[in-house]
């Protein structure tokens, strides 16, 4: 009896401990990633750092343009900003349309880049809409190293909303409408 219950109890751990599925260990064969490490533990590499992310190079991409950023540096507690003073475009009285450029982040990355177009005077949009399509052919080309598509030039001169998709990045052309009716504001975006 015992003889036959130490048997049995033997079967049961043996048969019992052993897994339904068989134990996989291969070695992943894709390039860039780690060659140690299992197919049971895999970990994802981070994405490389763009250029256009670093903030001391993104804090320039507009001197050219004569738009200077101060200091990229913790302003709001948890983020990290850089911004130029507005520049008037004209000289309408009380409030000509301006621009600015903006920074925004962390310690180490720039997320988001953004240029905005106040159009305080809507009867000089025109020129407005010329001076932020300027900015923003400079933007998107230190930023891709290309020229911005017809479709985001057509909807800055038309002050119309436009999104698009280019490497990863999010580029985004808003317009809001200002509840005095007395103007609106378009802001270019690269995320």
């Amino acid at each position: 009896m015992i003889k036959s219950f130490t048997t049995i109890f033997f079967l049961f751990c043996f048969v019992g401990c052993q897994s339904d599925q068989p134990k996989i260990n291969k070695r992943i064969s894709n390039p860039g990633v780690n060659q140690s490490q299992s197919i049971t533990n895999p970990t994802r590499a981070r994405s490389p750092l763009k250029d256009w992310q670093k903030p001391e190079i993104a804090k320039k991409f507009l001197d050219q343009n004569g738009i200077y950023t101060n200091q990229y540096k913790n302003r709001l507690g948890h983020e990290y900003v850089s911004f130029s003073s507005y520049q008037d475009i004209g000289s309408a009285t009380p409030l000509p349309n301006n621009i600015a450029y903006y920074l925004k982040g962390d310690s180490a990355t720039v997320k988001t880049l953004k240029l905005v177009l106040n159009v305080n005077q809507p009867n000089d949009a025109q020129t407005a809409h010329s001076v932020m399509l300027n900015h923003s052919q400079t933007l998107y080309q230190e930023v891709f190293a290309q020229e911005l598509p017809s479709t985001l030039k057509e909807a800055i001169t038309k002050g119309k909303q436009n999104q698009l998709e280019i490497e990863g990045c999010v580029v985004t052309l808003n317009r809001e409408d200002w509840t005095t009716g007395k103007g609106y504001s378009l802001e270019l975006m690269i995320e």
